[in-house]
């Protein structure tokens, strides 16, 4: 379903610098990707566990409903 005239005013659009806007897209995509390896690196349980202390609250993402906070009650290290 497409609207007369749509495509070609489409086509007439001319990005000033589109190299640039490219580039700066590219980094901006290698940055959310570099934030989120950062993140799963500090919040792997070898990291996390030294600051699971009882009382504390924690933040449980992988559990409906997301982002609801939780205490920690009891942590013991497994000897593995």
């Amino acid at each position: 379903m497409s609207v007369p005239g749509s495509q070609a005013e489409r086509d007439a659009v001319v990005v000033k610098d589109e190299e640039h806007v490219a580039q700066y897209y590219a980094a901006q995509r290698q940055l959310v990707a570099a934030r989120a390896e950062v993140r799963a690196i500090v919040c792997a349980p070898r990291y996390a566990l030294p600051f699971l202390q009882p009382g504390r609250l924690v933040r449980v993402l992988a559990a409906p409903p997301a982002g609801e906070g939780a205490p920690v009650r009891v942590h013991h290290r497994a000897v593995t």
